[in-house]
């Protein structure tokens, strides 16, 4: 692995203790950029603060560690009391659930098994209606939403059986997608689901789908997005299905056609949400603007000098990645809120 996330219980005064442990000073973290960290600490706050949105995308990228105890032990070093490990792949939890004495804190991992890259395959759309949700989306998330519910809903009751505490959902890349799945099971069921902060996530369903997400998590659903990423682009939008289609070279004109159509046959839509866009600055927009994707694409043939080869295409498609796992994101994060 490219990054090492290597934690270190904060050691403070017993009141201080009391409240809350989790902030930048509460674990040493090396990430791959000579950015450093700022004085950042996190409030239970219901309104969007950059400060929750980097301590959460933190939550994200531990969720992330192929070892299970460190998972543990990092919680522990953010003052978190009890925590719980969800799933048993071969490395590391598809999700933990870290309780703090004000709220709860459920956070889902991105791909990092075979299991988990099939479900990012099977992308085409199917009803929603069978989980309770609106509209149509991605197969292989309802999937792994479906199989982490099964453990993640009982030991929260378990955890929580009066629903008392306010819920914070986290997730990366898939996980994103998952935790957003998540909230709105949980929204829809009685939680009350005070914020879902995802990184890097991929769409998830169609313009039906993120009504229902409107209508679910009015002004609690923020997405973290990095201008360069393809992965929150995928699969493509219904309204950028011409530009995506061109990054076909242009001489195989039934290629590009037979792609349009398939993407529109998809119908996935642009996400709701607020949307924290990751550029030489860091902006919110309260949605996520049409021309935004048009110009990705657009950018994207660009840089394959107008899609005449399909090694550039793959090759400017791989460089597209590699702004994608956490550390990345955090360093992309820093850099554009101190432009």
């Amino acid at each position: 692995m490219l990054w090492i996330l290597a934690f270190q219980i904060w050691q403070t005064s017993p009141a201080l203790a009391e409240l809350r442990q989790w902030n930048t000073h509460s674990l040493s973290i090396q990430l791959p950029c000579a950015e450093e960290l700022p004085d950042f600490s996190f409030e239970l706050h219901r309104e969007y603060r950059p400060e929750n949105a980097f301590m959460l995308l933190w939550a994200s990228s531990l969720a992330e560690n192929l070892d299970r105890p460190s998972i543990q032990k990092g919680l522990q070093a953010w003052g978190f009391q009890e925590s719980t490990l969800i799933g048993s792949p071969q490395k590391g939890a598809y999700a933990y659930l870290a309780e703090d004495p004000e709220f709860n804190l459920l956070a889902f991992r991105g791909t990092n098994s075979w299991q988990e890259t099939l479900a990012d395959a099977f992308f085409l759309p199917k009803t929603y209606g069978s989980i309770g949700f609106s509209g149509l989306g991605h197969q292989g998330m309802m999937y792994q939403f479906q199989k982490l519910l099964k453990q993640s809903e009982p030991l929260l009751k378990r955890k929580d059986p009066g629903q008392n505490k306010p819920l914070l959902i986290a997730g990366h890349s898939l996980g994103g997608a998952v935790a957003l799945l998540h909230a709105m099971h949980f929204a829809k069921t009685g939680w009350d689901v005070m914020g879902v902060y995802t990184s890097a996530q991929p769409r998830v369903g169609n313009e039906a789908f993120y009504q229902d997400v409107e209508r679910w998590l009015p002004n609690r659903y923020y997405r973290m997005e990095a201008d360069v990423d393809l992965i929150p682009r995928l699969p493509p939008s219904q309204v950028s299905s011409d530009k995506f289609s061109r990054i076909v070279p242009d001489p195989l004109k039934q290629v590009q056609t037979a792609l349009r159509n398939f993407v529109e046959g998809m119908k996935y839509a642009l996400p709701s949400g607020s949307r924290m866009r990751i550029g030489s600055v860091l902006e919110v927009q309260q949605q996520e603007r049409n021309e935004d994707d048009l110009d990705f694409w657009e950018g994207l043939r660009g840089s394959v000098s107008n899609g005449q080869n399909f090694p550039e295409v793959i090759e400017a498609l791989r460089g597209r990645f590699g702004i994608h796992p956490p550390p990345h994101y955090m360093c992309a994060f820093l850099k554009a809120l101190r432009s």
